[in-house]
């Protein structure tokens, strides 16, 4: 079986690409042949690709596309032709159009649906089988896509272990290169910053929160998208960017902290419960599918600037009964994001009829 990853902006900062990475080094530790069509050439040089063939096509995002369609089609039609591709998985909607549009030259088109999205109904999701990352997902692609449930698959994102370890040999980052004092609880937002993510009233209780608890602090990492929030930094709100390292800010921080207001299931959720962290999240999309309110994490409204106050207060309070919590995700985490489990599960569904 050759199967082939169709996906755009690989080695982008975001939680699709890290379930690429994860799934791409997994399946090829198992021995799967498998390779990836891309447009970032980036993902030449990325550890996860090891001994995975990586080919580089022109396009974009959007209705752009529709001056890169030809040339796609030509593109990918001779990759399946030259490599005898059985399967496509596809990751993106672009992608998974211009692979149903070749669906004759191959067994199966698969595709991963790792967000929300709108439109182009009638265009989207008619790959043979569907993989989403929540039940959340699932239930938005039938009721608002129409997709047929025998068709969907749920398979929570996995975290393949081995990957840290070559991702992150050495330590970048440590507590005394961001001026965080002994003794300090160390709050992490890990993800893209901009407005759809809640960061403003994130922002906005922190500041009041930090303001009369002298021993926090704030770390946000990630592109930051809507400039104007970098003006909340300070000693307390530390703005550090897109980071290659995210293992490196889970170790060191005490808390992550999900505000968005729209979310599947992020990935910044599995990785803080993988490393044992206690989790604020709002209680939107697929997260209370993995977060169980006040047994191994802590959910709020998006956007209760009361409610979030509230927890900053409890956890900052109550940090070592609030660690329970996190050993107890760290558990949950581990069992549902198996990259073994996931593989055997992908398999099976590349392998049906």
């Amino acid at each position: 079986m050759k199967v082939m990853h169709f996906a755009p902006y690989f080695a982008y900062a975001s939680g699709t690409n890290t379930h690429l990475r994860h799934l791409l080094f997994a399946l090829n530790k198992h021995g799967i042949e498998i390779s990836l069509l891309t447009n970032n050439r980036m993902a030449m040089n990325d550890v996860a690709l090891q001994n995975i063939d990586v080919d580089i096509i022109g396009f974009e995002s959007g209705i752009k596309n529709i001056f890169n369609v030809t040339g796609n089609l030509k593109s990918l039609r001779r990759k399946i032709v030259n490599n005898d591709i059985d399967i496509v998985h596809s990751h993106h909607r672009y992608p998974e159009l211009i692979s149903n549009i070749l669906r004759k030259r191959f067994k199966k088109t698969v595709a991963t649906v790792h967000s929300k999205v709108f439109g182009f109904r009638n265009i989207s999701f008619k790959s043979d089988r569907i993989i989403v990352p929540c039940k959340y997902l699932a239930d938005y692609l039938m009721k608002n896509f129409d997709v047929p449930s025998c068709k969907i698959h749920v398979l929570y994102n996995c975290i393949d272990p081995e990957l840290y370890k070559k991702y992150y040999p050495v330590h970048h980052v440590n507590r005394m290169s961001l001026n965080i004092k002994p003794g300090e609880i160390v709050f992490l937002y890990m993800g893209i910053i901009g407005g759809e993510k809640g960061i403003d009233y994130l922002c906005e209780v922190f500041r009041e929160f930090s303001g009369v608890n002298e021993n926090v602090k704030l770390i946000l990492a990630g592109n930051i998208i809507d400039k104007h929030l970098a003006y909340y930094g300070s000693d307390k709100l530390i703005f550090v960017g897109y980071t290659e390292y995210p293992e490196e800010y889970y170790r060191l921080a005490d808390v992550l902290v999900h505000p968005s207001y729209n979310e599947a299931l992020p990935y910044a959720l599995l990785e803080a419960g993988y490393w044992g962290k206690i989790v604020i999240a709002a209680d939107v999309g697929g997260i209370p599918e993995i977060i169980n309110d006040n047994e191994n994490g802590f959910l709020f409204k998006a956007g209760n600037k009361t409610e979030l106050l509230n927890l900053f207060r409890y956890v900052a309070d109550n940090l070592e009964s609030c660690r329970s919590a996190g050993i107890s995700l760290q558990k949950d985490i581990k069992k549902i994001t198996s990259s073994d489990e996931y593989v055997k599960c992908l398999l099976e569904i590349y392998e049906s009829g």
